[in-house]
Formats: structure tokens, sequence, C-alpha cells
């Protein structure tokens, strides 16, 4: 199954017609379903495929990038360690020193993300740059 976009210019008087932001005519989307293309699961198959190669690419590309930003983000985290071990804190304190862990698997979480998404990962924004921190 397969989604294909067609695009609908909404019928009558050149002024009646919605308008976008900048006050042009606004055209409708719609997308209609091709039934005989790919079944869901292959889909899914040729996504994890690129996907992967995507992910292979942006990780040759990037390497020393994503350890910078690997040791910056476990440094954040292991700080939220450090001050919940600070005595006195309030239980507000102690919860808000933990969320530093989420804050840290939310970059890895990212990371992955970004990097399987890229059309051309190597066009990444660390591609090309210098090794500087």
């Amino acid at each position: 199954m397969a989604i294909r976009p067609s695009v609908h210019q909404p019928k009558g008087p050149p002024g009646d017609a919605p308008k976008g932001q900048n006050g042009a005519d606004k055209a409708i989307l719609f997308l209609s379903v091709d039934k005989s293309a790919l079944s869901a699961p292959e889909v899914l198959r040729r996504l994890h495929v690129k996907f992967s190669a995507n992910f292979e690419q942006a990780i040759a590309c990037c390497a020393p990038e994503l350890e910078r930003v690997d040791i910056r983000a476990r440094a954040l985290a292991e700080c939220g360690v450090e001050l919940s071990k600070t005595p006195g804190l309030t239980s507000s304190q102690l919860q808000l020193s933990k969320a530093t862990e989420e804050v840290f698997a939310d970059l890895v979480a990212s990371l992955y993300v970004a990097s399987i998404g890229l059309e051309d990962p190597r066009k990444w924004s660390c591609a090309g740059r210098s090794n500087s921190v």
C-alpha cells in the first residue's frame, strides 16, 4: 500500500479560495492510497535497510563529533549524580538532579534518530568540520 499526494485547487471566483500566510491562494493536499503497492511489512523492511545504511554512513563521517557529544552528555549526567549527593537537598532539588540522566538518554536517542533519518548522511552538519572542540 502506498500513499500518494495530490494537490487540489479550490474552485470558485479568484478571491474566494482560502489564503495562506503570505496571502496567496492555498492549495489543499490530499493523500490517496494505492493498495497495489508494497505490503506494510515490506515497507518496514525497506525502511530498515535504508535507515541502517544511513546510520552506518553517519557514524563513519561524524565519529569525532559524536565522541565529543557523547563525552559532554555523559559529563552532564555525571554532574546530576554528583549534585544528588549534596546534603540537605529538598525533594524537588533531588528530582531535578536526576533529570540529567533523562537529558543524557534523550541526547543519545536524538542522535540515533537523526542519523537514521538523514537523506544523505554525508551532508550531516558535522561532516567536513574541523576536529576542534
